[in-house]
C-alpha cells in the first residue's frame, strides 16, 4: 500500500510542478494581445448596443463593442454608430445630421499599432475634434473601442 501511496505521490509531484509552470507565464495577457493585426480592421463595422450595456443599463453611444456589418441582423435602433475602414487609410462613419438625416461621410484613419491608438478624421469638415479610439480588442468578428481625449 505504501509502494503506491510513493508511486502516486512520484507521478503526482511532477505533474503539479507542470501544472504551476504551465499556469505561470513571463508575460501578462495584455502584453501578449500587443500585436494587433489591422488587416482584419478593414471592413464595415457596427455598434453592438445589445453587447454593450454598462452595470447601470446605460449604453455608450460610440464606445463598446463592434461587429462587423453581416455578423447578425441587427435590432432596430434610432441610430447604430458604424465604420467603414478600406485601404490607404480611407474610411466612412455613419453621421447623425441635426434633421436626424443618416448618413456616411467620408473619413481617413490610422493606427499606431505600438500603443493600439486608432484615429479617425473627418475629411468632409474642418472639426478638429476628431475622435481617438484605444482599441481594446481586435478580432475578425469583434472590435472594441475606447474613445480617449485627445493625445497632445
Amino acid at each position: 500500500m505504501s509502494y503506491l501511496k510513493l508511486k502516486s505521490l512520484k507521478l503526482g509531484i511532477p505533474l503539479l510542478i507542470l501544472f504551476f509552470l504551465n499556469s505561470c507565464s513571463l508575460t501578462s495577457d495584455d502584453e501578449k494581445d500587443q500585436t494587433l493585426d489591422v488587416e482584419l480592421l478593414k471592413q464595415h463595422w457596427v455598434h453592438s448596443h445589445e453587447e454593450n450595456v454598462d452595470e447601470n443599463g446605460y449604453i455608450h453611444p460610440v464606445n463598446g463593442i463592434y461587429r462587423p456589418s453581416d455578423y447578425k441582423e441587427f435590432p432596430f435602433a434610432w441610430f447604430r454608430m458604424q465604420y467603414k475602414f478600406f485601404e490607404e487609410g480611407d474610411a466612412e462613419f455613419y453621421y447623425l445630421a441635426p434633421n436626424d438625416g443618416h448618413y456616411f461621410k467620408p473619413a481617413k484613419w490610422e493606427v499606431n499599432t505600438e500603443n493600439r491608438l486608432l484615429t479617425i478624421t473627418d475629411t468632409s469638415s474642418q472639426m478638429s475634434d476628431n475622435p481617438n479610439f484605444m482599441i481594446k480588442e481586435l478580432t475578425k468578428n469583434k472590435l472594441v473601442l475606447e474613445q480617449i481625449e485627445e493625445i497632445r
